[in-house]
C-alpha cells in the first residue's frame, strides 16, 4: 500500500523508530512510553491507548503480530512498509485521547456515586417508615414493648448510617462537578 502521510502521537512515533524497538509486547510498549511521557494515567487505560495505536498500524500493514498463543504475549514487528511511509508527529492526539477517556471514566464513576446516593435515600427513607412503625405499634400494643424497642433503635441507628453515607456521597459527587 501506498501512504503518504500518516500521524501517529510523536512518542510513540520515537519509540517505534528506534531500530533496537523491534519484536515488542502492547505491555513493552505501554511501559515505555509511559516512562518517557512520564504519564500518570492508569496502566489499563494506557494499555489500551496503546493498543488501539498498535492495532491501527497492523491494518496498515506497517506492523504485523507474530503469535505466540497467549494474546497478551503477541510480539508485534515493523514490516517493511513501516521504513517507506513519512509520519507526522501528533502532538495533540496523545493527550487529547487520554483526558477524553478519563473524562468518560470520571463520568461512568460519578454516574454510579449517584446511582449508589439514590438508592441509599430510598433506603433512608425505608428506615424512616420503620422506625415510625415500631412508634406506632407500641402505642397500640404496649405489651411487646421491650422487642418493639430494640428494633426502634436498630432502625434508627441504620437511619443514621445511611444519612451518614448520603452525605459522604454528596460531599464527593459536588466535589465532581
Amino acid at each position: 500500500m501506498q501512504y503518504s502521510e500518516i500521524k501517529l502521537d510523536q512518542h510513540l512515533l520515537s519509540i517505534l523508530k528506534e531500530e533496537t524497538f523491534n519484536g515488542f509486547t502492547v505491555v513493552q510498549l505501554r511501559d515505555t512510553y509511559r516512562v518517557r511521557t512520564n504519564s500518570h494515567k492508569g496502566q489499563r487505560e494506557l494499555r489500551l491507548y496503546v493498543y488501539r495505536r498498535v492495532k491501527r498500524l497492523c491494518k496498515l500493514g506497517l506492523l504485523y503480530m507474530g503469535s505466540s498463543g497467549n494474546s497478551k504475549q503477541n510480539k508485534y514487528f515493523k514490516s517493511s512498509e513501516f521504513f517507506k511511509v513519512s509520519f507526522i508527529p501528533d502532538q495533540n492526539n496523545s493527550q487529547a485521547t487520554c483526558d477524553s477517556s478519563t473524562q468518560t471514566n470520571t463520568q461512568l464513576k460519578i454516574d454510579d456515586l449517584e446511582r449508589q446516593l439514590k438508592q441509599y435515600k430510598v433506603d433512608l427513607l425505608a428506615s424512616i417508615g420503620e422506625s415510625e412503625e415500631y412508634m406506632r405499634l407500641y402505642e397500640t400494643i404496649p405489651d411487646i414493648k421491650d422487642m418493639l424497642e430494640e428494633n426502634y433503635h436498630q432502625a434508627r441507628e441504620h437511619s443514621s448510617k445511611l444519612l451518614g453515607q448520603i452525605k459522604a456521597l454528596t460531599t464527593v459527587i459536588s466535589h465532581y462537578q
